[in-house]
């Protein structure tokens, strides 16, 4: 029997995933931060593309508020969250709209995510 336990916990978010799928992830990695706790072990959680996320209060409640549920985050646990840009082949018809919304000036500056 080992010891050892995981420490970083890769979530890859996408538009399908359930606030309780992610609940169920991070619940995890909750779990082993408190076993950890005491010494100077981090856990790292890892949100792959969170501007995919249909459930974006709860992306911001993990990041922002460091809690979930409104249960504070272990202090040992660390947020990496990263935000991937739209792909161009997409991106064509996304800025087509928002030419047609917006007008052309204000689209033409701004990076967009989708």
């Amino acid at each position: 029997q080992s010891d050892l336990e995981q420490l970083f916990f890769d979530i890859n978010i996408h538009a399908s995933m359930t606030a309780e799928e992610i609940n169920e992830k991070l619940s995890e990695a909750k779990r082993v931060a408190r076993k950890v706790a005491g010494s100077d072990t981090k856990v790292v959680v890892f949100l792959d593309e969170i501007n995919t996320a249909s459930v974006l209060g709860l992306i911001k409640e993990i990041i922002v508020d460091r809690s979930l549920n409104g249960e504070p985050l272990e202090e040992n646990i660390v947020i990496v969250a990263a935000c991937n840009p739209v792909r161009k082949s997409s991106l064509s018809q996304v800025t087509a709209n928002r030419v047609s919304d917006l007008g052309r000036e204000w689209v033409s500056g701004h990076y967009q995510v989708r």
